[in-house]
Protein backbone atom coordinates (compact mmCIF):
# COMPACT_ATOMS: atom_id res chain seq x y z
CA UNK A 1 0.00 0.00 0.00
CA UNK A 2 2.85 2.27 0.66
CA UNK A 3 3.71 2.18 -3.11
CA UNK A 4 0.67 2.60 -4.33
CA UNK A 5 0.42 -1.15 -6.03
CA UNK A 6 -2.49 -2.32 -7.31
CA UNK A 7 -2.39 -6.03 -5.73
CA UNK A 8 -3.85 -4.39 -2.27
CA UNK A 9 -7.27 -4.06 -4.86
CA UNK A 10 -7.20 -6.88 -6.01
CA UNK A 11 -6.58 -8.69 -2.32
CA UNK A 12 -9.67 -6.58 -1.02
CA UNK A 13 -11.47 -8.01 -4.22
CA UNK A 14 -10.40 -11.77 -3.59
CA UNK A 15 -10.40 -12.40 0.12
CA UNK A 16 -13.32 -13.75 2.26
CA UNK A 17 -11.67 -12.13 4.88
CA UNK A 18 -11.53 -7.87 4.35
CA UNK A 19 -11.61 -7.47 7.47
CA UNK A 20 -7.85 -8.22 8.59
CA UNK A 21 -6.95 -5.21 5.78
CA UNK A 22 -9.48 -3.23 7.92
CA UNK A 23 -6.87 -1.22 10.18
CA UNK A 24 -3.89 -0.72 7.69
CA UNK A 25 -5.97 0.91 5.46
CA UNK A 26 -6.79 3.15 8.00
CA UNK A 27 -3.44 3.76 9.29
CA UNK A 28 -2.68 4.17 5.57
CA UNK A 29 -4.96 7.16 5.59
CA UNK A 30 -4.00 8.96 8.00
CA UNK A 31 -0.36 8.65 7.91
CA UNK A 32 1.43 10.18 4.49
CA UNK A 33 1.81 7.51 1.76
CA UNK A 34 3.75 10.39 -0.25
CA UNK A 35 6.76 12.47 0.72
CA UNK A 36 7.20 13.86 -3.37
CA UNK A 37 3.81 15.95 -3.49
CA UNK A 38 4.62 17.74 -6.33
CA UNK A 39 5.53 14.81 -7.99
CA UNK A 40 3.31 11.81 -6.85
CA UNK A 41 0.41 13.66 -5.83
CA UNK A 42 -1.42 11.94 -2.28
CA UNK A 43 -2.90 8.68 -3.43
CA UNK A 44 -5.99 9.89 -2.20
CA UNK A 45 -7.92 8.47 -4.68
CA UNK A 46 -5.93 5.21 -4.46
CA UNK A 47 -6.77 5.02 -0.51
CA UNK A 48 -10.79 5.85 -0.98
CA UNK A 49 -11.57 3.16 -3.69
CA UNK A 50 -10.08 0.49 -1.11
CA UNK A 51 -11.76 2.01 1.17
CA UNK A 52 -14.72 2.03 -0.36
CA UNK A 53 -14.96 -1.36 -1.16
CA UNK A 54 -15.59 -1.81 2.75
CA UNK A 55 -18.94 -0.70 2.63
CA UNK A 56 -19.23 1.32 5.71
CA UNK A 57 -17.03 4.47 4.87
CA UNK A 58 -18.05 6.54 8.26
CA UNK A 59 -15.62 4.19 10.01
CA UNK A 60 -12.62 5.52 8.00
CA UNK A 61 -14.48 9.30 7.86
CA UNK A 62 -14.63 9.45 11.52
CA UNK A 63 -10.98 9.28 12.00
CA UNK A 64 -9.70 11.13 9.05
CA UNK A 65 -11.87 14.34 10.35
CA UNK A 66 -10.20 13.71 13.64
CA UNK A 67 -6.46 13.38 12.22
CA UNK A 68 -7.48 16.58 9.74
CA UNK A 69 -8.41 18.96 12.71
CA UNK A 70 -5.36 17.92 14.69
CA UNK A 71 -3.04 18.22 11.34
CA UNK A 72 -0.82 21.45 11.78
CA UNK A 73 0.55 23.57 8.39
CA UNK A 74 3.91 21.99 9.50
CA UNK A 75 3.06 18.12 8.12
CA UNK A 76 2.12 18.79 4.41
CA UNK A 77 2.65 15.93 3.16
CA UNK A 78 -0.07 14.88 5.66
CA UNK A 79 -2.28 17.62 5.41
CA UNK A 80 -2.61 17.21 1.26
CA UNK A 81 -3.69 13.84 1.46
CA UNK A 82 -6.25 14.41 4.23
CA UNK A 83 -7.49 17.13 2.09
CA UNK A 84 -7.95 15.46 -1.01
CA UNK A 85 -9.79 12.34 1.07
CA UNK A 86 -12.40 15.13 2.51
CA UNK A 87 -12.70 16.16 -0.31
CA UNK A 88 -14.11 12.70 -2.45
CA UNK A 89 -15.99 12.51 0.64
CA UNK A 90 -17.37 15.74 0.33
CA UNK A 91 -18.02 14.83 -3.51
CA UNK A 92 -20.05 12.36 -2.14
CA UNK A 93 -21.97 14.06 -0.05
CA UNK A 94 -20.73 14.06 3.63
CA UNK A 95 -21.64 17.27 4.85
CA UNK A 96 -19.14 16.48 7.89
CA UNK A 97 -16.66 16.52 5.35
CA UNK A 98 -17.05 19.09 3.39
CA UNK A 99 -17.72 21.37 6.68
CA UNK A 100 -14.34 20.25 8.02
CA UNK A 101 -12.55 21.81 4.71
CA UNK A 102 -14.37 25.23 5.36
CA UNK A 103 -13.21 25.40 8.75
CA UNK A 104 -10.02 24.62 7.52
CA UNK A 105 -9.98 27.70 5.17
CA UNK A 106 -11.28 29.60 7.41
CA UNK A 107 -9.04 29.08 10.17
CA UNK A 108 -5.78 29.02 7.59
CA UNK A 109 -6.51 32.24 5.91
CA UNK A 110 -7.23 33.85 9.41
CA UNK A 111 -3.11 32.27 10.39
CA UNK A 112 -2.33 33.63 6.98
CA UNK A 113 -2.74 37.50 7.79
CA UNK A 114 -0.76 36.84 11.58
CA UNK A 115 2.48 38.70 11.57
CA UNK A 116 5.15 35.74 11.12
CA UNK A 117 3.14 33.91 9.19
CA UNK A 118 5.15 30.81 8.52
CA UNK A 119 5.58 29.17 4.68
CA UNK A 120 3.71 26.22 5.70
CA UNK A 121 -0.04 28.24 6.15
CA UNK A 122 0.47 29.53 2.84
CA UNK A 123 1.39 26.00 1.14
CA UNK A 124 -1.55 24.55 2.94
CA UNK A 125 -4.03 26.95 1.72
CA UNK A 126 -2.53 27.23 -1.65
CA UNK A 127 -3.74 23.48 -1.62
CA UNK A 128 -6.76 23.54 0.00
CA UNK A 129 -8.48 26.24 -2.35
CA UNK A 130 -7.08 23.93 -5.47
CA UNK A 131 -9.14 20.98 -3.62
CA UNK A 132 -12.13 23.56 -3.56
CA UNK A 133 -11.21 24.54 -7.37
CA UNK A 134 -12.08 20.90 -8.12
CA UNK A 135 -14.86 20.25 -5.80
CA UNK A 136 -17.08 23.26 -6.45
CA UNK A 137 -15.72 24.51 -9.90
CA UNK A 138 -15.38 28.08 -10.74
CA UNK A 139 -17.94 29.54 -7.84
CA UNK A 140 -15.04 28.74 -5.18
CA UNK A 141 -12.82 30.75 -7.42
CA UNK A 142 -15.51 34.20 -7.18
CA UNK A 143 -15.86 33.86 -3.54
CA UNK A 144 -12.16 33.60 -2.33
CA UNK A 145 -10.95 36.50 -5.11
CA UNK A 146 -11.77 39.22 -3.03
CA UNK A 147 -10.73 37.62 0.12
CA UNK A 148 -7.35 36.44 -0.98
CA UNK A 149 -6.80 39.97 -2.93
CA UNK A 150 -6.98 41.05 0.70
CA UNK A 151 -4.06 38.92 1.53
CA UNK A 152 -1.88 39.94 -0.93
CA UNK A 153 -2.61 43.30 -0.66
CA UNK A 154 -1.15 42.83 3.51
CA UNK A 155 1.25 40.08 2.66
CA UNK A 156 2.53 40.79 -0.91
CA UNK A 157 4.70 37.50 -0.56
CA UNK A 158 2.04 35.46 0.06
CA UNK A 159 1.17 35.50 -4.19
CA UNK A 160 4.26 33.67 -4.57
CA UNK A 161 3.03 30.64 -2.01
CA UNK A 162 -0.17 30.20 -3.46
CA UNK A 163 1.20 30.00 -7.12
CA UNK A 164 -0.43 26.78 -7.64
CA UNK A 165 -4.12 27.91 -7.37
CA UNK A 166 -2.98 31.20 -9.34
CA UNK A 167 -1.83 29.02 -12.25
CA UNK A 168 -4.85 26.55 -12.31
CA UNK A 169 -7.20 30.28 -12.23
CA UNK A 170 -5.26 31.84 -15.85
CA UNK A 171 -5.29 28.32 -17.08
CA UNK A 172 -9.03 27.00 -16.98
CA UNK A 173 -10.88 26.93 -20.08
CA UNK A 174 -7.98 28.36 -21.90
CA UNK A 175 -8.51 31.27 -20.10
CA UNK A 176 -12.04 31.97 -20.42
CA UNK A 177 -12.40 32.38 -16.39
CA UNK A 178 -9.73 34.91 -16.07
CA UNK A 179 -11.48 36.72 -18.60
CA UNK A 180 -14.58 37.11 -16.68
CA UNK A 181 -12.45 37.86 -13.89
CA UNK A 182 -11.05 40.66 -15.72
CA UNK A 183 -13.98 41.98 -16.68
CA UNK A 184 -15.96 42.15 -13.45
CA UNK A 185 -12.97 43.32 -11.91
CA UNK A 186 -13.38 47.11 -13.93
CA UNK A 187 -15.75 47.85 -11.21
CA UNK A 188 -14.57 45.99 -8.07
CA UNK A 189 -10.99 47.07 -6.92
CA UNK A 190 -10.76 44.31 -4.82
CA UNK A 191 -11.66 41.89 -7.93
CA UNK A 192 -9.50 44.00 -10.30
CA UNK A 193 -6.18 43.48 -7.63
CA UNK A 194 -6.65 39.47 -7.38
CA UNK A 195 -7.18 39.31 -11.77
CA UNK A 196 -3.96 41.21 -11.36
CA UNK A 197 -2.22 38.67 -9.20
CA UNK A 198 -3.55 35.77 -11.18
CA UNK A 199 -1.85 37.78 -14.61
CA UNK A 200 1.29 38.35 -12.89
CA UNK A 201 1.73 34.57 -11.28
CA UNK A 202 2.92 33.47 -15.12
CA UNK A 203 4.57 36.25 -16.50
CA UNK A 204 8.14 34.98 -17.74
CA UNK A 205 11.12 37.27 -16.25
CA UNK A 206 12.38 39.26 -19.31
CA UNK A 207 15.72 37.66 -20.79
CA UNK A 208 19.13 39.36 -19.65
CA UNK A 209 21.99 40.78 -22.07
CA UNK A 210 24.69 38.27 -22.50
CA UNK A 211 27.26 40.40 -20.64
CA UNK A 212 24.69 40.60 -16.99
CA UNK A 213 24.35 36.84 -17.34
CA UNK A 214 28.18 36.15 -17.69
CA UNK A 215 28.55 38.17 -14.68
CA UNK A 216 25.81 36.30 -12.17
CA UNK A 217 27.74 33.50 -12.25
CA UNK A 218 31.00 35.77 -10.86
CA UNK A 219 28.39 37.77 -8.13
CA UNK A 220 27.28 34.27 -6.82
CA UNK A 221 30.85 33.48 -6.20
CA UNK A 222 31.02 36.46 -4.31
CA UNK A 223 28.43 35.89 -2.36
CA UNK A 224 29.18 31.85 -1.30
CA UNK A 225 32.84 33.36 -0.58
CA UNK A 226 31.46 35.74 1.68
CA UNK A 227 28.80 33.64 3.34
CA UNK A 228 31.80 30.92 3.94
CA UNK A 229 34.04 33.74 5.64
CA UNK A 230 31.19 34.77 7.80
CA UNK A 231 29.72 31.96 8.66
CA UNK A 232 26.25 32.97 7.22
CA UNK A 233 23.91 30.17 5.08
CA UNK A 234 24.17 30.05 1.64
CA UNK A 235 21.71 31.33 -0.43
CA UNK A 236 20.02 28.95 -3.18
CA UNK A 237 19.85 31.30 -5.19
CA UNK A 238 23.95 31.88 -5.48
CA UNK A 239 24.28 27.95 -5.29
CA UNK A 240 21.32 27.69 -8.13
CA UNK A 241 23.76 30.50 -10.38
CA UNK A 242 26.86 28.67 -10.23
CA UNK A 243 24.85 25.20 -11.16
CA UNK A 244 23.61 27.12 -14.48
CA UNK A 245 26.52 29.27 -15.51
CA UNK A 246 29.50 28.48 -13.34
CA UNK A 247 32.61 27.68 -16.13
CA UNK A 248 35.77 25.93 -15.31
CA UNK A 249 37.62 28.97 -14.30
CA UNK A 250 34.67 29.90 -11.84
CA UNK A 251 34.81 26.09 -11.25
CA UNK A 252 38.18 26.69 -9.21
CA UNK A 253 37.09 29.09 -6.85
CA UNK A 254 33.93 26.93 -6.09
CA UNK A 255 36.64 23.88 -5.52
CA UNK A 256 39.18 25.84 -3.46
CA UNK A 257 35.56 27.26 -1.46
CA UNK A 258 34.48 23.67 -1.21
CA UNK A 259 37.67 22.43 0.32
CA UNK A 260 37.81 25.59 2.44
CA UNK A 261 34.51 24.97 4.21
CA UNK A 262 34.61 23.36 7.79
CA UNK A 263 30.80 22.43 8.13
CA UNK A 264 30.68 19.21 6.22
CA UNK A 265 26.72 19.67 6.44
CA UNK A 266 27.61 23.09 4.70
CA UNK A 267 29.82 21.37 1.94
CA UNK A 268 27.18 19.41 1.24
CA UNK A 269 25.39 21.55 -0.04
CA UNK A 270 28.29 23.59 -2.14
CA UNK A 271 28.66 19.96 -3.46
CA UNK A 272 25.15 19.71 -4.70
CA UNK A 273 25.46 22.69 -7.10
CA UNK A 274 28.63 20.76 -9.03
CA UNK A 275 28.32 20.12 -12.79
CA UNK A 276 30.71 18.72 -15.91
CA UNK A 277 30.78 21.95 -17.15
CA UNK A 278 31.72 23.46 -13.32
CA UNK A 279 33.48 20.65 -11.23
CA UNK A 280 37.46 21.15 -10.53
CA UNK A 281 37.10 18.98 -7.78
CA UNK A 282 39.43 15.48 -8.39
CA UNK A 283 38.12 12.66 -8.39
CA UNK A 284 39.99 11.31 -5.41
CA UNK A 285 38.11 14.27 -3.34
CA UNK A 286 35.32 13.32 -4.20
CA UNK A 287 35.68 9.63 -3.26
CA UNK A 288 36.98 10.81 0.50
CA UNK A 289 33.88 12.58 0.97
CA UNK A 290 31.84 9.43 0.48
CA UNK A 291 33.32 8.04 3.96
CA UNK A 292 31.70 11.09 5.66
CA UNK A 293 29.68 9.54 9.17
CA UNK A 294 27.78 13.05 7.97
CA UNK A 295 24.78 11.74 5.83
CA UNK A 296 23.97 14.87 3.86
CA UNK A 297 27.79 14.70 2.90
CA UNK A 298 27.67 11.22 1.52
CA UNK A 299 24.57 11.76 -0.21
CA UNK A 300 25.93 14.59 -1.99
CA UNK A 301 29.27 12.86 -2.71
CA UNK A 302 27.98 9.82 -4.12
CA UNK A 303 25.45 12.02 -6.09
CA UNK A 304 28.22 14.06 -7.72
CA UNK A 305 30.15 10.72 -8.37
CA UNK A 306 26.54 9.35 -10.28
CA UNK A 307 26.33 12.26 -12.79
CA UNK A 308 29.58 13.44 -13.06
CA UNK A 309 31.98 11.68 -15.76
CA UNK A 310 34.18 10.62 -12.55
CA UNK A 311 37.20 7.89 -13.35
CA UNK A 312 37.51 4.65 -11.62
CA UNK A 313 33.57 4.85 -11.26
CA UNK A 314 33.12 1.05 -11.21
CA UNK A 315 36.58 -0.17 -9.50
CA UNK A 316 35.63 1.89 -6.57
CA UNK A 317 31.71 0.42 -6.59
CA UNK A 318 33.36 -3.13 -6.78
CA UNK A 319 35.64 -2.55 -3.94
CA UNK A 320 32.96 -0.83 -1.82
CA UNK A 321 30.66 -3.52 -2.08
CA UNK A 322 33.42 -6.63 -1.10
CA UNK A 323 34.03 -4.46 2.05
CA UNK A 324 30.42 -4.42 2.16
CA UNK A 325 29.92 -0.72 2.37
CA UNK A 326 27.12 1.95 1.26
CA UNK A 327 25.91 -1.10 -0.69
CA UNK A 328 23.00 0.73 -2.34
CA UNK A 329 25.32 3.89 -3.23
CA UNK A 330 27.57 1.58 -4.83
CA UNK A 331 24.79 -0.25 -6.69
CA UNK A 332 23.57 2.84 -8.19
CA UNK A 333 27.17 3.77 -9.63
CA UNK A 334 27.91 0.15 -10.57
CA UNK A 335 24.68 0.38 -12.87
CA UNK A 336 26.15 2.83 -15.38
CA UNK A 337 29.49 0.59 -15.35
CA UNK A 338 28.01 -2.68 -15.18
CA UNK A 339 29.14 -5.93 -17.02
CA UNK A 340 27.76 -9.70 -16.52
CA UNK A 341 30.42 -10.70 -14.12
CA UNK A 342 29.40 -7.78 -11.87
CA UNK A 343 25.61 -9.44 -11.55
CA UNK A 344 25.97 -10.86 -7.96
CA UNK A 345 27.39 -8.31 -6.70
CA UNK A 346 25.39 -5.42 -8.59
CA UNK A 347 22.18 -7.48 -6.63
CA UNK A 348 23.70 -7.71 -3.22
CA UNK A 349 23.84 -4.27 -3.37
CA UNK A 350 20.65 -3.73 -4.90
CA UNK A 351 18.91 -5.69 -2.44
CA UNK A 352 20.31 -3.60 0.43
CA UNK A 353 18.45 -0.28 -0.25
CA UNK A 354 16.46 0.93 2.60
CA UNK A 355 13.93 3.97 3.07
CA UNK A 356 16.95 6.51 2.91
CA UNK A 357 18.26 5.66 0.05
CA UNK A 358 15.73 3.64 -2.41
CA UNK A 359 14.27 6.82 -4.68
CA UNK A 360 17.76 8.00 -5.29
CA UNK A 361 19.01 4.38 -5.91
CA UNK A 362 16.48 3.23 -7.93
CA UNK A 363 16.00 6.34 -10.07
CA UNK A 364 19.87 6.12 -11.05
CA UNK A 365 19.78 2.61 -11.92
CA UNK A 366 16.48 3.65 -13.83
CA UNK A 367 18.38 6.24 -16.47
CA UNK A 368 21.05 3.18 -16.76
CA UNK A 369 17.72 1.44 -18.26
CA UNK A 370 16.57 4.08 -19.83
CA UNK A 371 19.81 4.97 -21.67
CA UNK A 372 20.34 1.10 -22.25
CA UNK A 373 24.29 1.43 -22.18
CA UNK A 374 24.26 -2.30 -20.48
CA UNK A 375 21.63 -5.17 -19.72
CA UNK A 376 21.00 -4.68 -16.22
CA UNK A 377 20.46 -8.11 -14.59
CA UNK A 378 16.16 -9.41 -14.89
CA UNK A 379 15.82 -9.22 -11.27
CA UNK A 380 16.48 -5.42 -10.92
CA UNK A 381 13.04 -4.30 -12.96
CA UNK A 382 10.17 -6.52 -10.98
CA UNK A 383 12.44 -5.26 -7.73
CA UNK A 384 12.90 -1.69 -8.34
CA UNK A 385 8.81 -1.98 -9.44
CA UNK A 386 7.80 -3.93 -6.55
CA UNK A 387 9.73 -1.96 -3.73
CA UNK A 388 10.11 2.34 -5.18
CA UNK A 389 8.42 4.79 -3.05
CA UNK A 390 8.20 7.29 -6.11
CA UNK A 391 5.40 6.87 -8.81
CA UNK A 392 7.19 8.31 -11.54
CA UNK A 393 10.02 5.37 -10.96
CA UNK A 394 7.62 2.77 -10.97
CA UNK A 395 6.38 4.41 -13.94
CA UNK A 396 9.23 4.26 -15.74
CA UNK A 397 9.92 0.76 -14.28
CA UNK A 398 6.70 -0.64 -15.60
CA UNK A 399 7.16 0.72 -18.91
CA UNK A 400 10.63 -0.95 -19.45
CA UNK A 401 8.61 -4.34 -18.24
CA UNK A 402 6.38 -3.95 -20.84
CA UNK A 403 9.18 -3.39 -23.48
CA UNK A 404 10.77 -6.20 -22.44
CA UNK A 405 7.88 -8.64 -22.47
CA UNK A 406 8.72 -9.25 -18.96
CA UNK A 407 4.68 -8.72 -17.85
CA UNK A 408 2.86 -11.51 -17.17
CA UNK A 409 -1.17 -10.98 -16.38
CA UNK A 410 -0.74 -11.16 -13.17
CA UNK A 411 1.55 -8.14 -13.24
CA UNK A 412 -0.60 -6.26 -16.01
CA UNK A 413 -3.66 -6.98 -13.83
CA UNK A 414 -2.00 -5.16 -10.70
CA UNK A 415 -1.00 -2.61 -13.46
CA UNK A 416 -5.16 -1.89 -14.02
CA UNK A 417 -5.34 -0.82 -10.47
CA UNK A 418 -2.36 0.96 -9.29
CA UNK A 419 -2.04 4.48 -7.78
CA UNK A 420 -0.35 6.04 -11.15
CA UNK A 421 -3.35 7.11 -13.36
CA UNK A 422 -0.32 6.58 -16.08
CA UNK A 423 0.52 2.85 -15.75
CA UNK A 424 -3.40 2.15 -15.33
CA UNK A 425 -3.39 3.95 -18.37
CA UNK A 426 -0.91 1.85 -19.67
CA UNK A 427 -2.29 -1.78 -18.60
CA UNK A 428 -5.70 -0.56 -20.35
CA UNK A 429 -3.71 -0.11 -23.37
CA UNK A 430 -2.01 -3.32 -23.40
CA UNK A 431 -5.34 -5.06 -22.50
CA UNK A 432 -6.95 -4.03 -25.34
CA UNK A 433 -3.78 -4.65 -28.04
CA UNK A 434 -4.32 -8.19 -26.64
CA UNK A 435 -8.16 -8.92 -27.04
CA UNK A 436 -7.41 -8.32 -30.82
Amino acid sequence: MQCGLGRCAIALQSTENKEKYRKVLLWGCTHPLTRFIALDGTRSCYLYELLQQFGDKEYFLQPILTAFESCTSARYPLFAQLCDLLALFAEDGYGEAAAALENSYAALLGKAFEKGAVSGVYQCLDYLCVDFFELKGESAVWRSAEELARLFSAKPRAKAHLGWYLFRIADCRGGKLLSALEKAGKGNAMLGAFVKAVKDSGRVPQSRGEEEESGRAEKALTHLQRACTQGENYREKDLLQIQLRANRAQGEVFARLIRAEQSEQRKARLIGSLTEKNNALSACELYAYTSSTDRSLKDAAYAAIASLKIEGRRAFAQQRIAAGQDLPYAAALLAGEYENEDKDAFLRALYAADNHTAHWVFSKILDAVIQEKTPLPQETLPYIYENTPCEICREYAVRALSRRRMADAAMIEEWRFDSSSEIRDLAESKLRRQKF
